[in-house]
């Protein structure tokens, strides 16, 4: 069965797996600031590596969240990014781990797309290996393996749309008052 943990200001969102049964974090959610939900797919949850296929499980995550967004952010803007780990591509389909990290982006955009997220709400972005949440070598050189799978993932950040009340907000809250000595 599908759960969500929380604590504090993050949650993690497990599935069960359907190869092993296991139950694996597919992402975790916290808040980049006050107006920005930050969502964080493992890409192994995801794709094949140097893939941009979106498997069946990783389908089922996507569809499963595009439910949530639609009910906690009808109106936020939605920012797919993709991010790679440093280690070179070897395909011919992508030059760089740019294109690479771009396409995963773009196929989980799609999938948001097929479960009735509005296209124009949808910004699609890579940031191939540059943006890395772990160092992937040790003091010696060597690869630390688990932290290169961190960095292999998909950041979707819901951000809240501005409104003409949250502008007047920040008008008033901008301005200095000023006194007179008028009264009233």
């Amino acid at each position: 069965t599908d759960q969500l943990e929380a604590s504090g200001e993050s949650a993690a969102f497990k599935t069960n797996s359907s190869q092993d049964n296991k139950a694996d974090v597919a992402f975790a959610v916290g808040y980049s600031d006050p107006d920005t939900v930050e969502i964080v797919l493992l890409s192994k949850s995801l794709f094949k590596p140097g893939g941009v296929d979106i498997s069946s499980d990783g389908r089922q995550i996507i569809s499963d969240l595009s439910r949530e967004i639609g009910i906690i952010s009808p109106q936020s803007i939605i920012e797919i990014e993709g991010h790679t780990d440093s280690d070179p591509i070897k395909s011919k389909k992508f030059r760089s781990n740019w294109e690479l990290s771009t396409a995963r982006a773009a196929s989980v955009a799609h999938v948001l797309m097929e479960n009735k997220v509005k296209p124009e709400r949808i910004k699609v972005a890579g940031f191939a290996h540059y943006q890395p949440i772990a160092q992937e070598f040790d003091s010696r050189g060597n690869p630390i393996i688990n932290n290169k799978s961190l960095n292999r993932r998909i950041v979707v950040k819901l951000k809240k749309l501005k409104t003409a009340e949250d502008d007047d907000k920040n008008t008033k809250q901008d301005k200095p008052t000023q006194k007179s000595g008028r009264k009233p």
